[in-house]
């Protein structure tokens, strides 16, 4: 699909029978910045089996995606992001408008991700450093518990002469 200007808004999935496999379309705002997406997905009957509502607000720095199964409400997710772009925040929403899952994530200043948290069924803590190299995990139950440690802090190297060399990431 195009608008008037010739931009394209959307298009449409087929099966190989030719029966319509999925329909996406989007709108843009005056200034050319997309802020609304449809997926819709259909059943080999030609009803709707899913369709994803896509909101993105340029003011807020957000995206909002409301779901539905077969034309009922079955859940959304909300991201949040910084000016530059990086993600900040995920939050999942049951039917019920309760937070199932939280996701916080922190940047070093060259935007080079710097922890992520969990929060939900399962909590897990994720430290980077400013490499971008994974240096620490902790997975928790949901009483508190830890269930997972692992830190990767200190790596083991082995030079062309086969020598063990302990040091910490570079």
């Amino acid at each position: 699909y195009y608008d008037s200007d010739g931009k394209n808004t959307g298009y449409t999935c087929y099966n190989a029978d030719g029966s319509i496999n999925c329909i996406e379309s989007e709108v843009y705002d005056k200034f050319d910045k997309l802020i609304y997406s449809n997926y819709e997905f259909y059943n080999e009957d030609g009803t709707v089996q899913s369709q994803h509502n896509i909101n993105y607000n340029a003011d807020e720095n957000t995206l909002t995606v409301d779901s539905y199964a077969n034309d009922k409400f079955s859940g959304s997710f909300v991201d949040v992001f910084d000016e530059k772009g990086n993600l900040l925040n995920e939050k999942y929403y049951d039917i019920d408008g309760t937070v199932t899952f939280e996701y916080i994530y922190d940047y070093y200043e060259d935007g080079t991700l710097k922890s992520s948290r969990q929060y939900g069924y399962d909590t897990a803590y994720i430290d980077y450093d400013e490499y971008g190299h994974m240096t620490y995990e902790e997975y928790f139950d949901s009483e508190g518990n830890t269930t997972t440690y692992r830190d990767y802090q200190n790596t083991y190297l082995y030079d062309f002469q086969e020598l063990l060399h302990h040091s910490p990431l570079p």
